[in-house]
């Protein structure tokens, strides 16, 4: 079964309404019209209340107390679900062309109009309508979805300057909306990071979309890790702009580095561990200089047998932090294990290393017991566990050759 199309007319010329009225009747396409009639704009706007249950309005745009596209404009604005056919007498195509820019879904010419032309355009008109309908509920979705989502979107050209940024973007970095649209997004982008920002304008010029992670400073000066995948899109007018959806990942990258630092970190002196020095080598270059000045404790097993582990260890808590009062910015100590520690000079020479360990030797009687010292420089190449080797090789010698002395001195030989 047809379903009925409810029409309100529009038209002050009883003889062009009457027309209408048979037009639509013998229409021989299935279509089934209810058709009321008034003669007035104000008469059109009382009939559609709330509820009034019309589908279209075929309106004249000859009307006494009409004011040009005004009427047209008014009621595509307040009736969004009605379909709005407009008639015209004259024969200028801008004068329709007019009238759907101000609301109108179709206009058809009086005395041009055949049954089959006119129900086409009600319909065409009606489906329009839904058309548009869809379109703005689209459009309203994705900019709710824009406005309160909790990701971080932008739009902003192929230079980096941003042209439209979303709520969320916006708190991260501390500033309005208004604030941040126009600004290259450079502005924002620390200067360590500014080299990695430039290689990533250039891959979405080149390939038009990328991931990864940027860096980000907010208004208070906090840093912002964001992970994003961007892609790059033509305008209607030509222009290429990327369309950039991110992830704050800032306290996730924080999280894992606290992980990191305690997967590295001697749970009794705070110091670094083993695991640590894996890491180092494994980020250091070939010709990359290391001195490594080695700290074993004196007699700690008989510190440990008379005064107990609790002693043992504020005493080794001690000498940790003896050797990080003595470690140069970027050096890193270490716990080996038991009562075996390790400085790792950074970028350094052999009689740099020995002048450190010099005076670290120098400083012993403020150190909470005795240690024997032993150095090494790394050479091109060399494994970093070797280079700690050969400075325990210089430690064990010093001992050896202290204890002879020691031996000596107590049986009274000749020194």
């Amino acid at each position: 079964m047809t379903e009925t199309t409810r029409l309100l007319l529009v038209e002050d010329n009883t003889g062009d309404a009457l027309l209408i009225r048979e037009l639509l009747a013998s229409a021989e396409d299935g279509s089934h019209f209810a058709i009321e009639h008034v003669t007035r704009h104000g008469d059109a706007l009382a009939r559609l209340a709330p509820g009034h249950g019309f589908d279209v309005v075929l309106h004249d745009l000859g009307l006494p107390d009409s004011q040009g596209l005004a009427p047209i404009e008014r009621l595509s604005r307040e009736h969004p679900e009605l379909a709005i056919v407009v008639l015209t007498g004259t024969t200028d195509d801008r004068v329709g062309i007019d009238a759907l820019k101000h609301g109108a879904q179709d206009y058809l010419v009086k005395g041009r109009v055949d049954p089959e032309l006119l129900s086409r355009a009600i319909r065409y008109a009606q489906e329009r309508r839904r058309t548009e309908r869809a379109l703005r509920a689209s459009e309203k979705r994705h900019r709710e979805l824009f406005e309160m989502s909790m990701g971080l979107i932008c739009i902003h050209d192929l230079d980096g300057r941003l042209c439209t940024v979303n709520p969320a973007a916006a708190a991260m970095l501390e500033y309005r909306v208004e604030e941040l649209e126009g600004r290259p997004l450079q502005d924002f982008v620390p200067a360590d990071y500014q080299p990695a920002f430039l290689e990533y304008l250039a891959a979405m010029r080149a390939t038009g979309e990328h991931r990864g992670l940027l860096v980000l400073r907010a208004q208070s000066g906090a840093l912002r890790v964001l992970q994003y995948h961007n892609r790059a899109y033509t305008e209607p007018d030509g222009r290429r702009v990327v369309i950039g959806h991110a992830q704050d990942v800032t306290e996730r990258r924080q999280y894992e580095q606290r992980l990191r630092e305690m997967s590295f970190t001697d749970p009794l002196t705070g110091l670094y561990n083993r695991r640590y020095l894996m890491h180092r080598e494994q980020s250091a270059t070939p010709e990359q200089r290391f001195g490594a000045i080695v700290i074993d404790l004196d007699h700690f097993k008989q510190i440990n047998d008379t005064y107990g582990h609790q002693r043992g260890d504020e005493v080794l808590t001690g000498i940790g932090q003896f050797l990080q009062r003595h470690a140069r910015r970027g050096d890193a100590v270490v716990r080996m294990g038991g009562d075996e520690f390790l400085v790792l000079l950074k970028d350094v020479d052999l009689h740099e290393a020995e002048a450190l360990a010099e005076r670290i030797k120098a400083d012993a009687a403020s150190a909470p017991c005795g240690f024997s010292i032993g150095v090494a420089v790394r050479e091109p190449g060399e494994p970093l566990e070797k280079t700690i080797d050969r400075a325990d090789l210089t430690l064990y010698r010093i001992r050896v050759e202290l204890r002879g002395y020691e031996r000596r001195k107590h049986t009274g030989q000749e020194l």
